[in-house]
């Protein structure tokens, strides 16, 4: 089985969502972020 277009695969559920990931990865930047400054904090 050939796979020609890959919209099939995300409207089938299969890719997940480009929106949704780069939703996430910009939540979890900012608890990174968080993080580093909570890390700093500690260390001084």
């Amino acid at each position: 089985m050939k796979i020609k277009n890959p919209a099939n695969l995300s409207s089938a559920g299969i890719v997940p969502n480009t929106d949704q990931i780069s939703k996430h990865f910009v939540e979890d930047l900012g608890k990174l972020s968080n993080l580093c400054v909570t890390l700093k904090k500690y260390n001084e």
